[in-house]
């Protein structure tokens, strides 16, 4: 047998043809492992182009390990954030996801150390720096290292089967706890669905019966949110019949049963398809019966506020008649008490006990009046709130509009509720009356017994205007009553007395200031009466002071009365959220008064709702 001849260009290609050789195995191999499909290596004729491929496989080598390593640190961070539980299927989902994810990086860096050494190889022995020693050996070295490459791509391999088994594992889990709470979800909507329909059973049917709409709108929605809960149901339990098969059909060889196996699951699948379709119906007919049903609550409230306003309507105009009654009668009382007074024909009984009605009769007028404005704040409230809902059931409201009409209701409470305080302090007032004239009753009888003569009731009088005198006035509301204060041992109580607008009194320059307040002693009955500075003539027209400015008359929504100097209200009426020109400004009653016009006509600071002045 002839040798042949043994040269260095031959030596170089036969190792470099091995070296390419170990390049086309990892390239193999790597592409199996990775799932990509093999290409044939093209025979390359020089040593200058197996370097240059050389080359090429560990640029591609170092990127696809850069990727595995972005990708392995982003499943770790998912897995460190990941709270681990027995049934946390998300935990389990990401730890199978990194063990993935590490396989596959422990494997690119197999790959790429592989690549790394086959160019060293190729680059030395182009260079002719190895000893055959060296060549012989690298040709075992690639071999290793091909065996740990195919190690590391069944590891990858089997880490994708174990995620894969995972992946079914909790998808069966998860449809278990689905069908468990679709389970409990429908039996919810049907005892929903009982009692509502209970509820509907014992109301009376009628037009006007709000309750029946409500308990018929209710049972609606609860019918349809039930049909929903059995589609849901039936839905879960054939995803969950579906999964059985498709791990049957898994776990089966080839043949005519998994045949049968492939067939069930395409019915299933075109089953689930419809199953879904027919929940998506039931969830729209849920939503057009939730909106039936809201519509019929809007209508609802819109016919309760109509009968709420009707209800104030009418105790406004009773109470209304009430306080005119009282009015009448405190004025035909108070006429009577004039003349008997100046009778000289008159006993003292007599003339005493005339001042007592009509001491009562205003102070049930006070009681009567306070009512009437109680209504009067009812009904403005209804009306506001009927005129809320008529608005909201057209959908005629924004955002800004529905906050601001929140905003107005919660002023007109606030307003009832001092109008029901007031009624309160009136009746408790007129309590103090009737025991005081009870008292006065009975220690005018002891006098009388006693000394066989006549004398003077103390509970009321008739203010006298001594000489030389400041003289003032009381200005109060028309048919109202300031009340009158003693000085007890240093300390201010009522007197259950009261002095009407307009009414004379002598003030003796003596002054008291009790809780921020200032208290005018009168002259009159030698002193004993106080009366508050700011209920004076002369005060409340030192508080007048000029202005210049605008206002926006609002915070309700019907007509505004103007008042007049005084704070009586007049007949004269603006709309509310109109622009005013303020002249002046005071201060009486505890509230401050914007004269918009002529002397009568002022605004009160409780419908001012913005000033510029």
């Amino acid at each position: 047998m002839k040798k042949s001849k043994v040269t260095t260009k031959n030596i170089v290609a036969a190792f470099a043809c091995s070296a390419l050789l170990g390049v086309a195995v990892v390239e193999n191999n790597q592409n199996n492992a990775m799932g990509t499909q093999m290409v044939s290596a093209q025979e390359i004729p020089t040593i200058e182009g197996i370097i240059s491929q050389n080359q090429t496989k560990v640029d591609e080598a170092q990127k696809t390990l850069r990727e595995k390593q972005a990708a392995q640190q982003q499943t770790q961070s998912v897995l460190d954030s990941t709270t681990q539980s027995i049934e946390n299927f998300d935990y389990e989902t990401a730890e199978t996801n990194n063990d993935v994810a590490k396989a596959e990086l422990a494997y690119a860096q197999q790959a790429y150390n592989n690549a790394t050494k086959s160019l060293e190889y190729v680059q030395k022995l182009n260079q002719n720096k190895l000893t055959d020693d060296e060549k012989r050996q690298r040709l075992g070295d690639q071999n290793s290292e091909q065996e740990t490459l195919e190690q590391l791509a069944q590891e990858v391999k089997d880490a994708k089967s174990k995620e894969l088994n995972v992946q079914k594992s909790i998808a069966g889990n998860q449809n278990d706890a689905a069908l468990k709470q679709a389970e409990a979800s429908l039996n919810k909507a049907k005892a929903a669905q009982q009692q509502t329909q209970s509820v509907l059973d014992s109301t009376t049917q009628s037009i006007e019966n709000f309750d029946y709409e409500t308990a018929e709108t209710n049972n609606d929605v609860a019918k349809a949110e039930l049909a929903y809960a059995q589609q849901a149901y039936n839905n879960a339990q054939d995803s969950n019949n579906y999964l059985k098969v498709l791990n049957d059909y898994n776990s089966i060889p080839d043949g005519q049963e998994k045949n049968d196996k492939a067939k069930e699951l395409s019915e299933l699948t075109e089953k689930n398809e419809d199953n879904q379709q027919m929940l998506e119906q039931l969830a729209q007919k849920v939503k057009d019966a939730k909106s039936t049903q809201l519509d019929t609550q809007k209508q609802i409230a819109e016919g309760l506020n109509e009968v709420e306003l009707d209800k104030a309507e009418a105790e406004l105009a009773d109470k209304e008649l009430s306080r005119d009654d009282a009015l009448d009668l405190m004025n035909k009382l108070n006429a009577e008490n004039e003349d008997i007074q100046k009778d000289n024909s008159k006993s003292v009984s007599e003339k005493a006990e005339s001042k007592f009605k009509l001491e009562a009769a205003q102070a049930d007028y006070k009681v009567k009046d306070a009512e009437f404005k109680y209504a009067q704040q009812l009904q403005a409230n209804a009306s506001q709130a009927l005129d809320y809902a008529k608005k909201l059931s057209n959908n005629e409201l924004n955002p800004k509009q529905m906050r601001e009409a929140r905003e107005n209701h919660e002023r007109g409470q606030d307003k009832l509720s001092d109008s029901k305080n007031a009624v309160i302090s009136a009746n408790q007032d007129k309590e103090s009356v009737t025991q005081n004239i009870k008292t006065a009753r009975e220690n005018l009888k002891k006098d009388l017994a006693k000394n066989n003569v006549e004398s003077i009731p103390t509970t009321s009088y008739v203010p006298q205007v001594p000489l030389n005198r400041v003289i003032d006035k009381i200005s109060y509301f028309n048919d109202s009553g300031v009340l009158l204060w003693k000085l007890d041992q240093g300390t201010l109580t009522s007197a259950s007395s009261f002095l009407y607008n307009n009414s004379t009194v002598t003030l003796t320059g003596k002054t008291k200031v009790v809780d921020g307040i200032k208290y005018v002693n009168l002259e009159e009955n030698n002193g004993q009466y106080w009366v508050q500075e700011q209920y004076l003539q002369s005060s409340q027209q030192k508080s007048e002071k000029t202005v210049t400015g605008t206002l926006e008359a609002g915070n309700v929504d019907y007509l505004i009365y103007l008042r007049d100097e005084s704070g009586n209200m007049t007949s004269q009426t603006i709309e509310p959220h109109t622009s005013w020109r303020v002249f002046a400004q005071k201060t009486q009653h505890g509230h401050t008064y914007y004269r918009v016009g002529t002397s009568k006509q002022w605004i009160e600071d409780t419908y001012v709702k913005s000033l510029n002045i």
